[in-house]
């Protein structure tokens, strides 16, 4: 029989001698590295736009719970400023002129509708009367006397002591002789608050006088904390 012998073809089942066509492994690790590092950009742009996008919509739902919270204490003071002045007694308020008054019965008598409305809302800092006079804005009859604030250092005012700096609403109240909220705290010689006044008309009609409630910006900032 006839033998055939193969030789095998030197090369031919071995690696190319060019390696161009094959990765190095130094071009591995370098491709993994960039793949890592555009992974990590990349996620970190988005925790970024997350981030910004809840901080934004955190600031608007405070924003919004903020000035609802507001518009509800406005017309919280309303509705006490308007009890308040219904049931002062103009007559008494009206005889209510002297410093000397400070403290005596009368006064007292006068008086009494604003303690029972501090009694029954224990969140109202301040209420009062406030007179116009050529002069400005003077006080006839203040509550503080009856029912003084834990930590107010300030005492209680007597009657016809002259309100130095009056908010820019007492002033309006007095001019229009309308009910006045405050759209938002203010700041005097007393404190910041936000306040309500309310016109005391006699059976004329005629203004005897102003019921004023404030409501602290510490307070304020107390139903403010929860949000």
């Amino acid at each position: 029989k006839k033998v055939v012998c193969y030789r095998p073809l030197a090369g031919r089942l071995s690696q190319p001698s060019d390696d161009s066509r094959w990765p190095r492994s130094g071009s591995l690790v370098a491709t993994a590295e960039l793949s890592r590092q555009t992974i990590r950009r990349q996620s970190l742009v988005l925790a970024a736009t997350i981030f910004s996008v809840a901080a934004v919509a955190l600031s608007l739902n405070y924003r919004s719970a903020t000035r609802l919270l507001r518009n509800e204490v406005r017309e919280q003071l309303s509705d006490l400023v308007s009890i308040a002045a219904s049931d002062m007694d103009p007559t008494l308020v009206a005889s209510i002129t002297r410093p000397e008054q400070t403290g005596t019965p009368i006064y007292r008598r006068a008086s009494e509708p604003l303690l029972k409305l501090r009694r029954l809302v224990p969140e109202i800092y301040y209420a009062y009367v406030l007179g116009a006079s050529p002069e400005g804005l003077r006080f006839m009859i203040d509550s503080t006397y009856y029912i003084r604030n834990p930590g107010d250092p300030l005492g209680p005012t007597r009657v016809g002591e002259l309100y130095d700096n009056p908010s820019a609403d007492a002033l309006q109240a007095a001019r229009t002789g309308l009910i006045t909220v405050s759209a938002r705290p203010y700041t005097d010689s007393f404190g910041s608050f936000m306040t309500g006044f309310a016109p005391i008309r006699d059976s004329k009609g005629k203004v005897v006088g102003f019921v004023g409630i404030d409501f602290s910006l510490a307070q304020l900032r107390q139903k403010q904390a929860p949000l």
